[in-house]
């Protein structure tokens, strides 16, 4: 295969990629279980696990979680983010630089706001 062919091969796999992905986003997402602090739920041919809303988590902790767990259902974030691929096997999601529902905005959130009982 020449170098010319394995370009034409690559952006046939991106588009096949691309509109798997857009069928995926279209698809309603189901609940399927709650298994050890994550919900599993079933969206298409993808799995996704998210954590449990807690509500021993303070509000702003809920929140962007709520936006996370929005975003991953949804395909779509409030900051204008969307899925895209990442790998063949693999989506992923690049929010705006302060969007809470960016996972590690979110790991941030919660190691500063750990659940306790004055959240409540």
């Amino acid at each position: 295969m020449d170098e010319r062919e394995a370009r034409r091969l690559a952006a046939r796999h991106g588009a096949e990629h691309a509109a798997a992905l857009e069928a995926l986003i279209q698809t309603e997402a189901h609940y399927v279980r709650t298994e050890g602090g994550m919900e599993v739920w079933q969206k298409g041919y993808a799995t996704l696990h998210l954590p449990v809303m807690r509500p021993d988590f303070p509000p702003v902790v809920r929140e962007a979680m709520q936006r996370f767990r929005l975003a991953s259902l949804d395909g779509r974030c409030l900051c204008g983010a969307s899925m895209e691929v990442v790998s063949p096997n693999q989506y992923g999601m690049r929010h705006a630089e302060d969007c809470a529902a960016d996972p590690r905005r979110l790991a941030q959130l919660i190691r500063a706001n750990p659940p306790g009982p004055a959240a409540a």
